[in-house]
């Protein structure tokens, strides 16, 4: 019977031990589910709240450094160039400066002041006026006026020129010579020989040959003007002179004698008229340009005096030359 007790003992002590273990096993087992269900009721509540959307603060963008530059040196500024004078032109050659500078832009009374004496004519003036204004010469680039000979007295010059670009021409120089009036240097002869020789090589596609001067049977100069074949108009280049002469004969108020001429082709009876109405064309255009008509004489040579002869033998080209500078009215300004 005791075995029995102890055998129930036993068994109450391990039946309730198991219970025990199952009971705590079980609440444990609840316990957890409580917890779960908590969690998750609490996700869910998490859930159903919408989040407030959190502002991102964008870092602002730091640019990046850049590289310093060094700027280039620049030069320090140079204060400008104070032109330096030239060496000032004094005694004759001034005067032979001035001249020519007078004689390039056609000013006749500037270049007639610094005359003196008898030797240097209004045609001769005129003449030098012309070539210039007619573009064909300009003065050398390089030491253009060179001294010849100076003393107390008298002093030389020449003054070269050169042919414009396209010009037929050859380069030439004009001759100057001075002498001291009342302490001052006055021109007292200027020789175009040189210059005229080269311009005569030259030809125009207006009216034949253009040569300013000539040799008038009178003695001096003339003036000569060219024109067409069987024609008396004046060509631009012609009216061009013509105003240099209106300058001078405006300034003086002197008389002057103009002659129309004519090559050979053609009858005498018929050259004759037309050498008159060259003649008349020159007049009427000086006096346009403001000369007095009472200062003008006119007369008509036909062909009887050439200018250049030929001969049977030479070509038709030679004649043809020759003709063309008898074609010509000429103004004489050198005659009491």
């Amino acid at each position: 019977m005791k075995r029995n007790l102890v055998l129930f003992i036993v068994s109450f002590i391990i039946a309730a031990a198991v219970c025990g273990g199952v009971y705590l096993m079980l609440q444990k087992q609840e316990e957890a589910k409580q917890q779960q269900a908590a969690e998750q009721a609490q996700q869910q509540a998490s859930t159903e709240q919408p989040a407030q959307p959190v502002q991102q603060t964008q870092p602002t963008a730091t640019p990046e450094p850049q590289p310093q530059v060094e700027p280039e040196p620049q030069p320090e500024p140079q204060p400008e160039p104070v032109p330096q004078p030239a060496a000032e032109v004094t005694g004759s050659q001034a005067v032979v400066q001035a001249f020519v500078e007078a004689v390039q832009r056609g000013d006749t009374a500037a270049a007639r002041g610094m005359m003196s004496g008898a030797e240097v004519t209004d045609a001769t003036i005129a003449g030098l006026c012309m070539v210039f204004e007619d573009g064909a010469y300009s003065l050398r680039a390089a030491n253009p006026i060179r001294n010849t000979f100076e003393n107390d007295a008298h002093s030389g010059y020449l003054v070269y020129v050169t042919p414009q670009q396209g010009n037929a021409a050859k380069p030439g120089h004009i001759g100057v010579e001075l002498a001291k009036v009342d302490d001052a240097w006055r021109i007292t002869h200027v020789s175009l020989d040189s210059l005229l020789s080269s311009y005569e090589d030259r030809g125009t596609e207006e009216a034949g040959h253009y040569f300013p001067l000539v040799k008038n049977p009178k003695g001096g100069d003339s003036l000569a003007l060219f024109f067409a074949f069987d024609d008396a108009t004046l060509t631009p280049r012609s009216l061009r002179q013509l105003e240099i002469v209106a300058s001078l004969l405006k300034e003086s108020r002197r008389k002057l004698d103009i002659s129309g001429h004519t090559d050979d082709v053609g009858t005498a009876e018929y050259n004759q008229k037309l050498s008159e109405k060259r003649a008349a064309a020159v007049r009427d255009a000086l006096v346009s340009f403001g000369v007095d008509a009472a200062q003008i004489s006119t007369r008509g040579m036909g062909m009887s005096q050439p200018r250049r002869t030929y001969s049977e033998q030479d070509s038709e080209e030679q004649k043809d030359t020759a003709r063309g500078e008898n074609r010509r009215a000429e103004i004489y300004l050198d005659f009491e």
